[in-house]
């Protein structure tokens, strides 16, 4: 399994975490959590010396399952600009094996697009931002089941521009033959958007 792992592959699990079906542990349940109802929960003593202070993150469709193109919005402030050669470490659990992921890749080049003030390019500059992702979940890359995922977002001088974690059940649709009865039953889909200009107008 580790031989699909690689950094290119970071979009697609990143979105994944933004699947509906969350699986929360004691530890978890306690941390802050980003607006937008997904599994994503700040990483411990973070999100009050962040960079990016994320104020919504919204997915379409919603719960994303295997298989599926999908869509991740992420609105926030951020207190200063972000730097050129800053970095996402992403690493992973899957179930009790070892990690099976645990890589640093450069943060622009997973970002879709960026829309702000006077801004369209990554990186970002200071201010109200939306960052946009587009992917798609492969049913080749990820068995389903069980998994914990980190992503820490560092400039080049280490300070954090953002950090979320996540436990999630990863499967396809109900009564897909090809489920292994690991997750609970999915929620009922939820497809919202909302426009740029309600952030920025």
């Amino acid at each position: 399994m580790r031989s699909s792992w690689s950094p290119d592959r970071f979009l697609l699990a990143l979105l994944f975490l933004c699947h509906g079906l969350l699986a929360t542990n004691a530890n978890n349940s306690s941390r802050a959590v980003p607006p937008g109802d997904t599994p994503f929960r700040f990483c411990n003593g973070t999100n009050n010396t962040d960079i990016f202070t994320i104020s919504l993150l919204q997915l379409d469709p919603k719960p994303v399952l295997m298989d599926q193109v999908f869509r991740v919005n992420v609105y926030g402030e951020l207190s200063k600009d972000i730097p050129s050669n800053s970095t996402l470490k992403a690493r992973a659990i899957f179930e009790n094996y070892p990690p099976a992921a645990n890589f640093t890749i450069d943060f622009c080049e997973n970002v879709n697009s960026i829309t702000q003030p006077g801004n369209s390019q990554c990186p970002p500059k200071k201010g109200g931002v939306l960052i946009v992702f587009w992917g798609y979940t492969s049913p080749y890359d990820m068995p389903p089941g069980n998994y914990w995922w980190q992503f820490e977002a560092l400039t080049p001088q280490t300070e954090s521009i953002f950090c979320v974690e996540a436990e999630v059940c990863i499967e396809r649709g109900d009564g897909d033959p090809r489920n292994h009865g690991k997750c609970p039953p999915v929620k009922e889909r939820s497809n919202y958007m909302r426009n740029a200009q309600q952030v920025f107008g």
